[in-house]
């Protein structure tokens, strides 16, 4: 049974970025190769720019397109280990929304949750209420409780996630506010 690396790309961005931009593959080649982790089989998830969370309006389901169809299909199909400690979710930006957000939701699944440059919606909202990508998110006006419902840090507070789980939050000290300021909270 392999471990599973699932992939969530950002805002207007699509998963073989990983491989063109981010040459993700040589280096876990070369970590694998050094043997400082398993041989993973890697799932490079198509999100749209659906911020990998259900929509507000029940239409868009893209929290569940990762966990319940690329999941379960990913295990029908490859052998690859069920347990939550050999599978990691990896995002950037909207897909680092997506990682903690889906991570926290679903501790059983995700041991290890990586998100890089990751969008605080809180934030974000604020910032740009009227912006089209999150009032189809969370509403037109966006509803606090939509946002509540999905942002980490308010999964956080509610008590989701796992004293198991390995978080790795990463982002730059010259990133706009709605990347850094909800990682630091």
């Amino acid at each position: 049974r392999y471990p599973l690396l699932v992939m969530l790309h950002g805002l207007g961005e699509y998963p073989h970025g990983w491989l063109t931009l981010g040459k993700v593959h040589r280096l876990i080649d070369n970590l694998v190769e050094e043997k400082r982790m398993p041989a993973p089989l890697i799932l490079l998830a198509s999100g749209g720019n659906g911020y990998w969370s259900n929509w507000a309006d029940g239409n868009h389901q893209y929290g569940d397109l990762v966990v319940r169809r690329y999941l379960e299909d990913m295990r029908r199909r490859y052998p690859i280990a069920v347990r939550a400690d050999l599978t990691a979710i990896v995002g950037c930006s909207m897909g680092g929304f997506g990682a903690l957000s889906l991570g926290l939701q679903y501790p059983e699944l995700f041991g290890f949750v990586v998100a890089l440059s990751a969008t605080d919606m809180q934030i974000a909202v604020q910032m740009s209420p009227k912006r089209k990508v999150y009032t189809r998110l969370v509403g037109s006006p966006p509803s606090a409780r939509a946002v509540e419902r999905i942002n980490p840090r308010h999964l956080v507070v509610r008590g989701h996630g796992s004293p198991s789980q390995r978080f790795l939050l990463i982002y730059g000290s010259r990133e706009g506010r709605k990347f850094g300021e909800g990682s630091v909270d």
